[in-house]
């Protein structure tokens, strides 16, 4: 009976053990589910807030091309407008300069030419004088050669 007795009270033992073991286990993992679904319900809060936070940097880095394209437009036009007055400008300086320049060699040259052109009118009475010249000679060596052939016959 001894025997009986023991088997009897390990088997309650153990069933006991087991009950009890069961009893930690469920309550272990009652405490791991309550875990996990804190854990689920902050990573869900997590994406969220991933989600939300890659959605404003989209924005944001929308907001700022706009701002820098239109800083960038403004500033290239700006400096195309500068540009534009300053090549403006200085065309205008340029003429100006040649504007001046020419009247200067206008003067230049008319002080060469009119030299030269008067040197060329005093040529050309010399030449027309030695044209009636040459003709008159001509005319009087014609004469004198119409005498001698008449002379001859």
């Amino acid at each position: 009976m001894q025997w009986l007795a023991l088997a009897i009270g390990i088997i309650v033992g153990v069933v006991v053990g087991f009950l009890a073991a069961r009893l930690r286990a469920s309550e272990r993992i009652t405490s791991l589910q309550v875990q996990l679904i804190g854990k689920e319900q902050e990573l869900f809060t997590l994406q969220r807030s991933s989600v939300e936070k890659e959605q404003w940097a989209q924005a944001a880095e929308k907001q700022l091309r706009e701002a820098f394209d239109s800083l960038a437009g403004k500033a290239l036009e700006t400096n195309s407008d500068r540009f534009l007055k300053q090549a403006h400008e200085q065309l205008d300086a340029l003429l100006k300069q040649v504007r001046g320049d020419w009247g200067t060699h206008k003067e230049q040259l008319k002080n060469l030419v009119e030299p030269l052109e008067k040197t060329l009118q005093k040529m050309d009475v010399q030449v027309r004088a030695l044209e009636e010249k040459r003709a008159g000679a001509y005319k009087s060596l014609e004469k004198h050669l119409q005498q001698l052939g008449s002379d001859q016959t």
